[in-house]
């Protein structure tokens, strides 16, 4: 069973994708980053007080941690 949440797969570029898992009855989103060649990753959950468009909070989450990512490891070579 898989408690009331609907997932969904985002392609991000061909190597990131992001399966974010909603349920709006719990008003409940999380967010795995998934890697071609790595472990799945969840960068992102968050119980909301309010419905709002949940899968637009997932893709943007992920696309911050994606960003901040890449900025870190660019910071790593000065």
């Amino acid at each position: 069973m898989n408690g009331g949440f609907i997932k969904t797969s985002i392609n991000l570029d061909g190597i990131n994708s992001l399966d974010i898992s909603i349920n709006e009855h719990k008003k409940t989103v999380l967010t795995e980053l998934v890697v071609i060649g790595e472990t799945p990753l969840w960068i992102y959950a968050e119980k909301f007080d309010e419905p709002c468009n949940y899968l637009k909070s997932g893709i943007r989450r992920g696309i911050e941690y994606l960003n901040a990512r890449e900025h870190s490891k660019k910071s790593d070579f000065l």
